[in-house]
């Protein structure tokens, strides 16, 4: 949620509000997609569905670059 605040920033309740309904629409895509490989393969395919999909978030993840900079400990003790 502070990360949609910190995009709009003056407009909380906005942002508030976007990452409120964004959370249900997911949910809803989620349960959707969990259904369809439950029934094409198994429950236990849910699992692993989504432990690759992690991984897939994870390398994304690392693979983004901080635009702002890092905080370090340099920056820290000044």
């Amino acid at each position: 949620m502070l990360y949609f605040q910190d995009l709009m920033p003056g407009q909380a309740g906005a942002a508030t509000t976007l990452f409120t309904n964004t959370t249900r629409v997911g949910w809803i895509i989620a349960g959707s997609i969990a259904g369809v490989v439950a029934e094409m393969w198994s429950y236990h395919a849910v699992f692993y569905f989504a432990l690759r999909w992690c991984w897939v978030q994870l390398l994304c993840m690392w693979r983004l670059k901080d635009t702002q900079g890092a905080v370090s400990a340099s920056n820290l003790a000044r």
